[in-house]
Formats: C-alpha cells, structure tokens, sequence
C-alpha cells in the first residue's frame, strides 16, 4: 500500500519534472533554437510541437531513443 506522504513525493518529483522541461524551453526560446532538434539541429515539426511543446527531438532522433 502507498502512503500518503510517498503518494505526495511522487506528485512533488513528477512536478519538479514539468518545471525542469519548461525552464528547458524557456531556454531554447532565449536562444532562438526553440523547435530544433536537440541531437541535430533540424526542425521539429510543427504538428508535433503544437500537440507538445516540451518535444526537444525530430522524429528520427525520437525513433533512435535521442530524446529526454
């Protein structure tokens, strides 16, 4: 059985998760390499970055398991 307090960590930690990615993003926006592939540099499509903007891969480096 999970206790509460494990149950709240978990909330606390998937949290922290979903800052660190959008402070991630925040920073590629700065940068002006908002919607690159973090592994090669090309675009990610628009489709993708539409249904989740914390995407930070192109669909190869996704398949090839490049991706955070």
């Amino acid at each position: 059985m999970v206790s509460m307090e494990d149950e709240f960590l978990d909330h606390v930690r998937d949290a922290e998760q979903l800052l660190n990615a959008v402070d991630h993003v925040l920073d590629t926006i700065d940068a002006g390499t908002f919607g690159q592939c973090r592994s090669c540099g090309e675009p990610i499509d628009a489709e993708r970055l539409a249904s989740d903007p914390l995407v930070d891969s192109c669909e190869r480096h996704l398949a090839l398991g490049l991706s955070s």
